[in-house]
């Protein structure tokens, strides 16, 4: 075990440092002719190890260039994220007016970013991340607030918290593994959103005007329960898919 570990930081030292200069093909060669020379299970370690690194490494510096140029849909999208502290604080206490209409004008944002980046061209792969990471944030703080004040119930939020786990774990073992991911959320995904939306603004809204409908609330709550269970079996099936064509091109 001992002889594996000079390996593994041997090849990441000579792809971190050529990752950054002009010598990456050159220096590349020599790593990949060390860990090709041997099928034991430390090279394929090292392999991979190195080339998540240098994956990071150019993620980073993409990333790093766009955040330098926020368009102005970005710019939208943090403040819909700035939004979330101030909704979950405004129902903690009870101020469910404030809740409501900060809600809404959240919501408002999501549409309005999207419009914003395709009428002016500004769509960037900061924007991709930031938009869905932007209303999972918002709906799962939303849903655990409004668990924590009894108005909805706990096993709804368990789902929906569970199945973003589940996306989040998937894409990081992809990541890790360096498999090709594409990050597009499915139809049933989107529609999974639209209607943890709707359920979550009449929570809100029930709560702020005295409004009690617990038919409406209730078929809501089994249909987003419904979509986000099918959502989640939809993602596990594309992950079973991705990796099962992974094991058959390296085979």
């Amino acid at each position: 075990m001992g002889s594996i570990v000079p390996i593994m930081i041997k090849a990441i030292r000579l792809r971190t440092i050529t990752a950054t200069s002009d010598l990456l093909v050159c220096c590349d060669t020599k790593v990949e002719a060390i860990l090709i020379k041997s099928n034991k299970p430390q090279f394929k370690v090292a392999r991979a190890l190195e080339n998540t690194i240098v994956k990071l490494h150019l993620s980073h510096t993409n990333l790093s260039r766009q955040v330098s140029s926020l368009t102005i849909a970005n710019l939208i999208t943090l403040v819909r994220i700035m939004l979330v502290p101030i909704i979950v604080w405004a129902a903690l206490s009870e101020q469910m007016m404030m809740a409501f209409a900060l809600f809404l004008l959240a919501g408002a944002s999501d549409g309005i970013d999207g419009t914003v980046a395709r009428y002016f061209n500004q769509q960037t792969e900061l924007g991709t991340i930031l938009d869905p990471l932007a209303d999972k944030l918002m709906l799962v703080c939303v849903f655990i607030t409004l668990a924590y004040l009894g108005s909805i119930p706990l096993w709804l939020v368990i789902l929906i918290v569970s199945r973003d786990l589940l996306i989040i774990f998937g894409v990081l073992l992809a990541f890790l593994l360096s498999l090709p991911v594409t990050i597009r959320p499915l139809w049933i995904s989107k529609t999974n959103t639209a209607v943890q939306i709707i359920l979550a603004a009449w929570v809100l809204f029930s709560l702020a005007f005295g409004i009690e409908w617990p038919n409406a609330k209730m078929s809501l709550e089994w249909l987003t329960g419904l979509l986000t269970a099918l959502s989640a079996a939809a993602y596990i099936y594309q992950g079973i898919k991705l990796f099962a064509t992974s094991e058959k091109s390296v085979q």
